[in-house]
């Protein structure tokens, strides 16, 4: 058959596009989770400019109401707000043709690159997502929103789970997602800490699959949440207690011959292609580019240990980050360690 080159390929198409949307949903654990939410255009503009972005925080309301009485003049208070700060993470990535050589070569290479491509953009969001939580924990949420080192001499059980739910007070009913490592999944289904409830509809059973179930916590596995001294971080968290939104990239006019950008569901990405002609008799490259950020609302991102745009391990980095929220219950994730 004729062979097929990457210029050949549609990248907006409709089968491209909802591979690429499925594929990254597919393979980004804190998204199907719930845990981490796309935020809408209102809060944070996919043509946002700058290295950072400002996202304003509401406040809790706070004060006893008074008494109402002929000579009552009330007190007016106002609605205070707390400035949150993320920051945009630009990446890049190149691939040759003969790192693409079997991937061209298959049967449908549109399917088979969106496939591949957006299975490691999802990989390097979730990388940054995770890295962006070991920041905010290390200093500004150690003693408020983690139980440190008090369980991490020990597997995960039930004691240690409760243990860290308790931080979020009588909000830890709304912490309905649990991210675990393999490892700590396994122990806790060895000590029947997850248990999976049948599905059933009515007086009927189906057995339909089964939905694990830790604690009023779904339980979900991930082992982007490594070991660090054989001590395993893991996460309950509410639903969208982490954000995340790709930006539009600025491209210059007399540069973009080669560009496309896709946009499937708000995951943004340009690729570009070119040829070296000069290089090994020719070769083809495809350039994928995109902006992104990652955040835990009530941890501003002040890099004051770094320049912009942030590395992973800059994003690690405790020094970087500084606790914003007025009420601690506003930053709906807690952390428990164990082995």
């Amino acid at each position: 058959m004729a062979s097929t080159v990457l210029g050949d390929i549609d990248f907006n198409s409709s089968t491209w596009k909802d591979i690429f949307a499925g594929e990254f949903t597919d393979r980004l654990g804190l998204l199907t989770s719930g845990a981490m939410a796309s935020v809408p255009d209102a809060l944070i503009s996919p043509d946002d400019k700058g290295y950072t972005v400002t996202m304003p925080k509401w406040d809790t309301l706070t004060g006893d109401a008074d008494a109402i009485t002929s000579s009552l003049t009330t007190t007016v208070n106002s609605l205070g707000t707390s400035k949150d700060i993320g920051v945009w993470c630009e990446r890049e990535k190149a691939w040759g043709a003969d790192q693409m050589l079997k991937v061209v070569a298959g049967a449908d290479p549109t399917a088979e690159i969106a496939k591949q491509l957006w299975q490691y953009v999802a990989n390097e969001v979730h990388k940054q997502a995770i890295s962006t939580l070991s920041g905010v924990f290390s200093v500004e949420l150690a003693t408020t929103h983690s139980t440190g080192n008090t369980y991490s001499g020990a597997t995960i059980d039930t004691a240690g789970i409760l243990a860290a739910k308790q931080l979020a007070g009588d909000n830890q009913d709304l912490l309905t997602i649990a991210l675990l490592n393999s490892k700590v999944y396994q122990d806790a289904m060895r000590d029947k800490i997850i248990t999976n409830t049948l599905f059933q509809t009515g007086s009927e059973m189906y057995r339909t699959g089964r939905l694990g179930e830790m604690l009023g916590m779904t339980p979900t596995m991930t082992d982007k949440l490594t070991a660090t001294a054989s001590v395993y971080p893991s996460y309950f968290c509410a639903a969208g207690s982490m954000i995340y939104k790709f930006r539009n990239r600025p491209v210059a006019m007399n540069t973009n011959a080669n560009i496309t950008r896709v946009n499937a569901n708000g995951v943004i990405a340009d690729l570009e292609l070119y040829r070296n002609s000069t290089y090994a008799g020719g070769q083809d490259v495809l350039i994928m580019r995109y902006s992104a950020v990652t955040h835990v609302p009530g941890v501003q991102y002040d890099g004051s240990g770094t320049s912009t745009n942030p590395t992973n391990a800059q994003l690690a980095t405790a020094a970087n980050w500084t606790k914003v929220a007025a009420d601690d219950k506003l930053i709906r994730i807690v952390q428990l360690n164990t082995l």
